[in-house]
């Protein structure tokens, strides 16, 4: 039989147990209080014990617009690894009180149902190239915070890992490596690539259809300090100039090819002569359709597709949403996409997220409120709403609160988290998503949209 922790004396009247834990009443001031509990298997005392406890006010606690406090009927910190949601069993319908407390300890599935019909790759916490398999949630380091991994389908036209065996100018010379560890930390695939201040100097990463937008990418390492610049190449014209370090880093470009050639060069046109040589290690190139650079597709001789994530709300959590009011935090770093859905609907509705041309964050989805103008990709930033049947209102990156008088008007039968039943995708990094049960003061709105801290 499992273990039993029981408190024997509380004179405060604020500390529950549950399971091993203690618990503090979420409304008790903060301060240090006295507690004894014991511990028992099969009514035998293990562990008998008194302390005294300082309790911290809760961070999650927010004033209510009808008067009053209270906290989230879920928390899902993404970054932080840590979950609660509401044990109650009519959430659309109970008080906020009987939403938000207790909120029980629960696993990243209770909250969230997610799946991927495919494996993709991911930066660990030691800021290793990783795999997750197939259905699995990608908890991504790339900011150099722990974030849930949120993309649409993308394919690598960069058709092999091993540069060794990719198009070269003549006057390239392309080296395996098989003892240098590489970006996942592991040997076997880096290749020194030699660019002399040459013309004809080359690898050829992929022919793509002419005149569409295009990102490529690649790991890259110095090896010769004193020729350590290159460049990615449109049709020999270059975008922007690199420079490696002795670290391995990801480096991004976007451009468009008339005819389609996309190659990795030295500082200048492939096609004449170069002033610059370049001397560099090279790991995962990769080049794929679009404005930016998605997590490294790994390919070995031909294109690979990585599937779409799809990250949904679990029923108890969307139900929050269908409360007639409730307030939504959302917190990540990165995210973009034309149309896309921080927090998307059925019927491709919108909650939450970017207008058609990614410069305003809105609240709904054909009445909308504009919370304020963006550029993507988002730095780290931080987003709340407010809502019931008589409007919304919402606060981006603490910006003053905006409102309109058009209540919510999402299809949240399905509440989807970056994107919508229509595939409107906002990518990116999530660190934390937080409902209450009510519609918060404009003070802890505008002070809950910040970034993750």
């Amino acid at each position: 039989m499992a273990e039993v922790l029981e408190i024997t004396s509380d004179p405060n009247g604020i500390f529950s147990a549950s399971g091993l834990s203690l618990l503090a009443d979420p409304d008790a001031t903060a301060g240090s209080y006295p507690v004894s509990y014991r511990v028992l298997r099969n009514g035998r005392v293990l562990l008998e014990r008194s302390d005294t406890i300082t309790v911290s006010a809760s961070p999650y606690k927010a004033a209510n617009a009808a008067g009053g406090a209270g906290w989230p009927g879920a928390l899902l910190d993404f970054s932080g690894d840590h979950y609660r949601l509401t044990a109650n069993a009519d959430i659309e319908n109970a008080s906020a009180e009987a939403i938000w407390y207790p909120a029980p300890s629960v696993g990243f599935s209770d909250v969230v149902t997610f799946t991927r019909a495919g494996a993709a790759t991911y930066i660990d916490a030691n800021g290793f190239l990783q795999v997750a398999a197939s259905g699995a949630p990608r908890f991504d380091n790339s900011t150099g915070r722990r974030g849930l991994l949120l993309e649409p389908s993308a394919t690598n036209l960069c058709v092999n890992k091993n540069v060794s065996l990719l198009e070269a100018g003549a006057n390239t010379i392309v080296t395996p490596m098989p003892g240098e560890i590489g970006p996942d930390g592991v040997t076997g695939n880096v290749y020194r690539v030699q660019l002399p201040a040459e013309g004809n100097t080359f690898v050829r990463l992929a022919n793509v259809v002419g005149g569409s937008q295009t990102a490529v990418s690649a790991y890259v390492k110095q090896y010769d300090p004193g020729s350590r610049q290159f460049a990615f190449g449109f049709d020999g014209s270059v975008n922007n100039l690199f420079e490696a370090t002795t670290d391995w880093a990801r480096y991004e470009s976007t451009g468009t090819a008339g005819v389609g050639s996309i190659a990795l060069v030295n500082n200048i046109s492939f096609a004449v002569s170069d002033t610059y040589a370049s001397d560099i290690l090279v790991a995962f190139p990769q080049v794929e359709a679009g404005s930016r650079a998605t997590s490294y597709i790994p390919t070995s001789g031909s294109a690979v597709t990585r599937p779409a994530d799809r990250a949904q709300l679990s029923e108890p959590v969307a139900a929050l949403l269908r409360r007639s009011e409730a307030s939504i935090v959302i917190q990540g770093e990165g995210v973009l996409g034309a149309s896309g859905r921080l927090i998307g609907g059925a019927a491709g509705t919108r909650l939450l997220g970017f207008d058609a041309g990614q410069t305003a964050i809105v609240a709904g989805n054909a009445a909308t409120l504009s919370l304020g103008a963006v550029s993507t990709p988002l730095p780290s930033f931080g987003v709340a709403v407010g809502y019931h049947g008589a409007g919304k209102r919402g606060s981006y990156n603490g910006d003053s609160v905006l409102a309109d008088t058009v209540a919510i008007d999402a299809d949240l039968t399905a509440a989807l988290i970056g994107r919508d039943s229509a595939g409107n995708f906002a990518r990116g990094w999530y660190y934390q998503l937080v409902i209450w049960p009510f519609r918060m003061t404009d003070a802890d709105l505008q002070t809950r949209a910040l970034p993750y801290a």
